[in-house]
């Protein structure tokens, strides 16, 4: 894959596409039973999932389509299901909900954005809060009338993902 040319991008900050920068309500799992809603913490690997719990009711499940993001390290995810988010404390993640309609390769296009730029700015001394995380600068593509270029990001995953079936599919036969 090439290295993408983003000489032509323009800056936006993560506001001008997620206009909901939230935290979970309080939740430590150790209040939960084992179960099979994904818990998702601070994590860097495994897209925050802790652990797996059983939600006390239907309130406690955060809607998926989100990313999610540890301020502890900026590590950013895409959350396609519904999830059980660790809320209370510093360390307790932040969502970002988006009014646009965003496809999951959009989503994982602005999650690898978001990330490299947070952990430039954010170490576990300097947890980004909800409002400083909004107002950050991201670049973007555009397209031709200057607006964010959606497309562009569709199509560059897909690209990617097919990219990797092809190899994968390619190693099946060795």
């Amino acid at each position: 894959m090439d290295k993408i040319n983003s000489d032509k991008w323009d800056n936006f900050t993560i506001g001008d596409v997620y206009e909901i920068v939230e935290r979970p309500q309080k939740r430590s799992k150790r209040h939960y039973d084992n179960g099979n809603v994904p818990y998702i913490a601070s994590g860097s690997i495994n897209n925050g999932v802790d652990d797996y719990l059983e939600p006390h009711s239907p309130k406690d499940i955060e809607k998926g389509k989100c990313l999610t993001i540890s301020p502890v390290d900026a590590s950013c995810f895409y959350q396609d299901k519904p999830f059980l988010g660790r809320g209370g404390g510093g360390s307790s993640i932040l969502i970002l909900r988006s009014s646009y309609d965003l496809t999951e390769n959009q989503q994982l296009f602005l999650a690898t954005v978001i990330q490299k730029k947070l952990q430039d700015l954010y170490t576990f001394n300097t947890m980004g809060n909800s409002s400083e995380v909004k107002s950050t600068k991201i670049k973007l593509p555009v397209d031709s009338f200057g607006k964010i270029d959606f497309e562009f990001m569709d199509d560059y995953i897909s690209d990617i993902k097919s990219k990797a079936n092809q190899r994968i599919n390619l190693l099946k036969l060795i």
